[in-house]
């Protein structure tokens, strides 16, 4: 009785997750843009991206140029999420911005050789039930923006 309570319980939980709930989707583009980049995966990456993604005054193609550098760089990389916070606009609905610290880290064997932290500003729009990421500001620590 005890595991079909339990069962009840998970899949109810799972269920507030979907895509009626903006703020649970888009904590999961947050975290697949993530596993895409560990898995050095430059497509899944760029599938999250919108059409007009920018950074500063670089596009789409300067983000999977960078991708791909970063990953023949490195044999691993990871992205290790320090701080994170959200917000989904409640005047335009379709429209989030993510915020926190990263940092990213790359590793030819077990320790780490390379590693930089930065905070980060990430702007979303919903695009036919699916978040995109369609603007990136991300600052050293000193605050500098790159």
């Amino acid at each position: 009785m005890h595991l079909w309570l339990l069962c009840a319980i998970v899949l109810q939980g799972l269920a507030g997750c979907g895509r009626d709930d903006p703020e649970a989707a888009l904590v999961s583009a947050e975290r697949e843009l993530v596993a895409a980049i560990e898995a050095k995966d430059a497509g899944r990456a760029l599938d999250l991206l919108h059409p007009d993604f920018v950074v500063g005054s670089h596009d789409r193609d300067w983000a999977r140029r960078t991708m791909l550098l970063m990953f023949n760089r490195h044999k691993k990389v990871g992205v290790m999420v320090l701080s994170s916070k959200r917000h989904i606009h409640t005047s335009v609905p379709d429209r989030a911005t993510s915020e926190g610290e990263i940092a990213l880290i790359g590793a030819e064997n077990i320790l780490p050789d390379a590693a930089d932290r930065f905070q980060v500003r990430l702007g979303w729009v919903m695009v036919d039930g699916q978040w995109k990421l369609l603007n990136l500001e991300w600052f050293d620590g000193r605050g500098r923006g790159l």
